[in-house]
């Protein structure tokens, strides 16, 4: 791809919850999304070999872990992991977390 991408509100690559705005088919090592990240929801430890994973909160609050550390991520937090880093995240308040 050599040229802008311009996605539209709601115009997304939809798969479940997430709304993909930009994929790695579009973005060499990029994914970005928006997503709704239920109340107690846990997503395990993991690591992505040839993507960066980026989160930006918008509202409510994940936990983020990088190993044995752990970050509060509040609205208006950005959260890269790059390739080759483990992370999983965890929404531990009683609202969903937007990102």
């Amino acid at each position: 791809m050599s040229g802008p991408i311009v996605i539209p509100p709601g115009e997304g690559h939809r798969i479940g919850n997430v709304e993909f705005l930009a994929r790695t088919a579009d973005t060499p090592r990029f994914t970005f999304g928006i997503i709704e990240i239920a109340a107690g929801r846990v997503l395990e430890a993991h690591v992505h070999d040839g993507e960066d994973d980026a989160f930006y909160i918008l509202d409510g609050e994940l936990t983020f872990e990088f190993g044995d550390r752990q970050v509060a991520a509040s609205p208006g937090t950005f959260v890269l992991a790059p390739p080759g880093v483990e992370h999983g995240f965890r929404n531990d308040g009683d609202v969903p977390c937007g990102c």
